[in-house]
């Protein structure tokens, strides 16, 4: 395997992360700017070449076979995948605060750490919704797994958990109502 440097990789998946209400282009661009490594799956139902136009910004990269509406029940092979002692996950509708990716790529003790998760309402300049589900994002890679799949459903963990006050953003309520 070869060596990596990164202290910390970015975990993502991906179903059309090319969207123009997604943010995984520019995400990994900044991941890779900042030096981490970038570990993503891409739904094999993508039809808008995310992971052609992506690879550059991409370090190992996942084709995954779907069914759900949600990309997260690859996450436990994503975190595994990674060859960072640390794994921060972010969605590809998510933008983190440069806040919380100072916090990320900083020295951390050994927790489960929670952002601020925060929503945009369109159309609603300055009024913001915040997110009131379980979702840790920065962990050490062997200290946590989802059972079944899915951020929302509460993981196995091994760390005690901490609540950051760092933002997460995230754009779901950008995205078309099909």
């Amino acid at each position: 395997m070869p060596r990596v440097t990164a202290k910390i990789a970015l975990v993502m998946a991906t179903l059309n992360g090319l969207a123009p209400w997604k943010t995984a282009g520019q995400v990994l661009r900044l991941a890779k700017g900042y030096g981490m490594e970038t570990v993503v799956a891409v739904d094999h139902r993508s039809s808008d070449d995310t992971a052609e136009v992506l690879s550059p910004f991409i370090d190992r990269l996942i084709d995954f076979r779907n069914a759900t509406p949600y990309c997260e029940e690859i996450l436990d092979e994503l975190i595994a995948s990674a060859r960072t002692h640390w794994c921060f996950i972010v969605s590809d509708d998510e933008m983190p605060s440069e806040e919380l990716w100072k916090f990320a790529l900083g020295a951390k003790e050994p927790f489960i750490y929670r952002p601020r998760m925060v929503a945009p309402l369109p159309g609603w300049r300055g009024h913001y919704l915040p997110l009131l589900t379980y979702q840790p994002r920065i962990f050490p890679q062997d200290s946590i797994r989802w059972p079944h799949g899915g951020i929302d459903i509460l993981p196995v963990r091994a760390l005690e958990e901490r609540n950051i006050p760092q933002v997460l953003w995230h754009f779901n309520l950008w995205a078309p109502r099909k």
